[in-house]
């Protein structure tokens, strides 16, 4: 068992991964951070195929959470393991009676996130966005590190995402003005949750991104989940 996972309980956050969704049975990996995809479900599982990811030109603010592990997630965390041919670490509860946890990342500005998808340095973006309406954005994710990363998260001043100079999406950790890049890749991810789009138009007649939504909620007034809807409204209004 980790080193950590004895005092996690001292330190435990008010915070919930409950929507997060399954990893495929088939997939090794769950989706990072920031990565914008096609998902799509069965009766037996989720997959995620990956089509890319935004640039951004300022860095998007990042929470993380420190959240116990409940049966259900654990499971899928066991799930995963199994998948990548590994055997768990840990135990749900362990010999002290200490129950597990794990760490949630989150983008929290997505205001931010918006306005940088609906930029002109992400307009191929956009446009093949506009295609599908199942195109979603993983804007949670929930993961297992190792006590070098588990410390560089929950010590920093400041998580964030940013585009680097080769435009890769990565995420860093400032603590007392350093910054240090944090490897999504070879952590731990076991599950993630995603957003999906509502879009509007310009006064110019421009498509563009209003609002970022979970599965499940409602788009807000005069926007649309299906880019195309706009055009048909702008017919029946001429008529």
């Amino acid at each position: 068992m980790r080193i950590y996972s004895v005092s996690l309980s001292l330190m435990v956050l008010l915070c919930s991964c409950a929507s997060l969704k399954n990893v495929s049975s088939f997939e090794r990996h769950a989706p990072s951070l920031g990565t914008i995809g096609n998902q799509s479900q069965s009766l037996l599982h989720t997959s995620f195929q990956r089509i890319g990811h935004p640039s951004l030109e300022r860095p998007i603010a990042v929470l993380v959470k420190e959240v116990p592990f409940t049966k259900s997630s654990f499971k899928k965390y066991t799930a995963y393991k199994k998948n990548s041919g590994m055997v768990p670490e840990i135990q749900l509860i362990d010999s002290l009676g200490t129950k597990s946890s794990y760490l949630c990342l989150e983008i929290t500005d997505k205001i931010a996130l918006r306005d940088a998808l609906n930029s002109e340095k992400n307009n191929s973006v956009l446009s093949y966005l506009e295609k599908d309406d199942a195109y979603c954005l993983v804007y949670k994710i929930a993961l297992y590190p190792n006590l070098e990363a588990y410390r560089l998260l929950m010590q920093s001043d400041r998580l964030f995402l940013e585009t680097d100079r080769n435009g890769i999406l990565i995420l860093k950790a400032r603590n007392r003005n350093l910054d240090k890049e944090i490897i999504l890749s070879q952590m731990e991810i076991f599950d993630y949750s995603s957003l999906g789009f509502c879009w509007g138009e310009t006064q110019y007649g421009r498509k563009q991104i209003e609002a970022l939504v979970g599965d499940g909620d409602s788009c807000p007034k005069n926007t649309e989940r299906k880019a195309y809807k706009l055009d048909e409204s702008k017919s029946y209004l001429k008529l």
